[in-house]
């Protein structure tokens, strides 16, 4: 990196963008699609003159993604409106084609269709709850969705506020509906282990909640324990297994369950970099609960030094991915590839500003 910084200035043409753009964005942090299609912007002439069904080939392949793509978005725009989002959840943010941007960012091959649809249908029921607990219900409403969920009974449906009903009655049957239709397949340990990390989530969201009701403020140990969770990475991590069509034994989702050192960085890098970004907008509230608040008052630092060691501690959590996606593991590297990549995705929302809250 440091050879590259020195000579990106005496360098001319395609060779000079990508150095530029390598030192903005590594090349093992870029997202495939973004990647190909900046290699085609810089090589095109070269492609053309050279390689000219290469060229061919590559268009005709983002033709018929782009194509799924509208096919996949279609599918699921229709299952929001049937479920009437809308109309149960008027408070949730509106963002379907954003959380099917993130997903298409974790799974790019055409194999994954089932998995991608999957994947953001559990997104959006994750940003459901995430508004709900953050932004909507009072501290009391919250305690009883959160004892609900847990049970995850439709009997106990009744001790809900009216307007929590029809999305927790959603909920049960969009996971139960999983659970019989992959059961078939050998999958329904997955839909299970996303149906516990949902459950886990709602506990921490509403601990968070807990916080700013009594206006408690946590130690930075103590909340990054807690923000590991509620950065909702292990949710949509674990949930990505359920449409994969590889076999993912019982030793896979436990290993997903030990919390490895790729998983925690991943979720560290979720956690810090969204925090980082969104700590001024979140700032406004009376009661702030953010990293970067957290390590000012942990440390006594100013903001400037909070900001830079999170920062570091970002780099680092690149550090731990790398290791882990590197060298030989448990797990085949189709099921750690969902965890890089969401990582990826994390980098290229959250590089300038917080890109889901204002996309």
């Amino acid at each position: 990196e440091s050879k590259l910084k020195v000579v990106v200035d005496t360098l001319e043409g395609n060779l000079a963008q990508r150095v530029k753009h390598a030192l903005m964005n590594p090349f093992h942090r870029g997202l495939q699609m973004v990647e190909a299609r900046l290699f085609f912007t810089y090589y095109e002439e070269e492609i053309c003159s050279i390689h000219d069904s290469l060229l061919k080939l590559a268009n005709a392949q983002f033709n018929y993604m782009q194509l799924l793509q509208k096919e996949e978005l279609r599918i699921l725009t229709k299952w929001y409106n049937e479920m009437e989002f809308k109309v149960i959840t008027p408070y949730v943010r509106d963002r379907i084609p954003e959380l099917y941007i993130w997903i298409l960012g974790v799974f790019l091959d055409p194999h994954y269709s089932e998995a991608r649809i999957i994947t953001t249908k559990i997104a959006q029921l994750v940003l459901v709850l995430d508004d709900t607990y953050d932004a909507y219900g009072t501290i009391e409403e919250l305690r009883l969705i959160t004892d609900t969920i847990n049970r995850w009974e439709f009997s106990v449906m009744e001790q809900l506020p009216e307007y929590n009903k029809p999305f927790y009655k959603l909920l049960l049957n969009e996971y139960a509906q999983l659970k019989k239709r992959l059961s078939k397949q050998g999958r329904a340990n997955r839909v299970t282990a996303s149906q516990r990390a949902f459950q886990e989530l709602a506990r921490c969201f509403l601990k968070e909640a807990e916080w700013r009701n009594s206006g408690y403020v946590p130690s930075f140990q103590e909340y990054m324990k807690n923000g590991l969770v509620t950065s909702s990475y292990n949710v949509i991590s674990v949930s990505c297994l359920v449409g994969m069509p590889e076999i993912v034994s019982e030793e896979d989702l436990a290993w997903y369950g030990s919390n490895p050192k790729i998983l925690e960085a991943s979720a560290l890098l979720l956690r810090l970099n969204n925090d980082v970004m969104s700590f001024e907008f979140e700032g406004e509230r009376a009661h702030q609960i953010t990293a970067v608040h957290m390590y000012m008052k942990s440390f006594g630092v100013s903001e400037d030094v909070a900001v830079e060691e999170l920062n570091k501690m970002i780099e680092n959590a690149w550090k731990d991915i790398n290791e882990g996606y590197l060298k030989p593991t448990k797990v085949s590297i189709e099921l750690l590839a969902p965890i890089v990549n969401l990582a990826r995705m994390v980098d290229l929302v959250y590089r300038y500003k917080d890109g889901f809250t204002f996309p």
